[in-house]
């Protein structure tokens, strides 16, 4: 629900399962109780030490005979994207794009990226996260959501932010700007990322980096002191 800043409003059905990162809560009917595990220790380290993501998952399970009611939300102004993992299982998404899962057959799986310089300045860290599962899962960008289908051999140059989501058939690496006045001057940063079909491609307008830096550029005055926010 919602245009700009969304929410995922997900119906259970009795016996159904919905998992979802810590904090995402906006509300449930009164059938609904929280409950919080880990998913496993070793999905757990994965997620925490190499992720950046939360030791522990959020559950809801409904355990009644009726139909129960459940909000999510991503932690900024985000848009809920649903990925068939059925489909799409392995999508490397985003360290914060992950918002929830149904069911309990998925899983968020680790590996490292091709070399030094993709882990560096690629904007994914020294891991990307695989998305895994049969189910329907949510995951979340800022801004307008747009999606490239690469061909074989197609290749594509984008921002390291806007990269929100790809398919694992896409190859993804970094280059080099190559001009000191475009680096400095054009607000382009070091490096871009070349993705590389076939494969989908998820793009976000305004990720929450940008939005950061945007918003640090304004300050308020508060007793003669200037501050940033």
């Amino acid at each position: 629900e919602g245009d700009f800043a969304q929410q995922l409003e997900i119906t259970l059905q009795p016996g159904e399962f919905v998992s979802t990162e810590p904090g995402a809560f906006v509300m449930s009917t009164r059938g609904l109780r929280p409950d919080v595990d880990t998913g496993g220790c070793k999905q757990a380290c994965l997620r925490f030490c190499c992720a950046g993501e939360s030791l522990f998952r959020l559950n809801f399970e409904n355990k009644t005979n009726q139909k129960q009611e459940v909000a999510l939300a991503p932690p900024g102004p985000g848009t809920v994207i649903p990925i068939d993992l059925a489909m799409q299982s392995g999508i490397v998404i985003k360290s914060e794009a992950f918002l929830a899962a149904l069911g309990r057959d998925w899983k968020l799986e680790i590996k490292p990226v091709q070399n030094l310089g993709t882990a560096m300045f690629g904007g994914q860290g020294i891991f990307l996260k695989e998305f895994h599962g049969r189910g329907l899962g949510f995951i979340s960008g800022v801004g307008f959501i747009s999606t490239l289908q690469l061909a074989q051999g197609e290749q594509v140059v984008v921002d390291t932010d806007v990269l929100l989501a790809f398919e694992r058939t896409v190859s993804f690496d970094v280059e080099y700007v190559g001009s000191v006045w475009a680096c400095c001057c054009g607000g382009l940063g070091f490096t871009n990322s070349i993705l590389t079909g076939p494969g989908l491609v998820y793009l976000q307008s305004l990720p929450i980096q940008k939005l950061a830096r945007t918003l640090n550029q304004y300050v308020r005055f508060s007793g003669g002191g200037r501050k940033k926010i």
